[in-house]
């Protein structure tokens, strides 16, 4: 292959390649300390954007869209569609069975009870000390799935 055509080559393959990775992946910096003691404010992170939206597990780190601040943020995904979820006194019950969540930091003084429909999430902080200003299922109910931005990858 002579060399006009491989420099021809990189102009067309270049530019298709960041189109591609664009579309696919999304570069992140968090803010504020609702995702601490496990992601601080500053840091970056590559999300996979959200083409399949029903292959997150509980526990993911996701993207969310937030209506209510019109921003997105890092939220862990505790609830899948159909269950029952429940956090009284600092503990997290899943269909009624208590879940052990390591690296969180809890707050006593939230109760609330929830029956998730289809295509739904409850995503909630890993901080919970400060809940009224987090934009997590606690004060904004289920999120939907077509809120899901993406998965936190790296």
């Amino acid at each position: 292959m002579s060399y006009f055509k491989k420099i021809i080559l990189i102009f067309i393959k270049n530019p298709l390649n960041i189109f591609l990775y664009r579309r696919r992946f999304l570069r992140i910096e968090t803010f504020g300390e609702s995702m601490e003691p496990n992601f601080f404010p500053g840091e970056f992170y590559l999300v996979k954007r959200n083409f399949i939206p029903y292959l997150f597990d509980r526990f993911d780190i996701v993207v969310i869209h937030c209506e209510k601040h019109n921003s997105i943020h890092l939220k862990r995904i505790i609830g899948i569609n159909n269950e029952k979820i429940s956090y009284k006194n600092g503990i997290l019950y899943v269909n009624g069975e208590k879940i052990v969540e390591k690296n969180v930091i809890h707050n006593n003084k939230i109760n609330v009870s929830i029956i998730l429909g289809e295509n739904e999430y409850f995503v909630m902080s890993d901080n919970r000390e400060n809940y009224n200003f987090n934009c997590d299922s606690i004060n904004r109910g289920p999120v939907k799935v077509d809120h899901v931005i993406g998965k936190v990858i790296i």
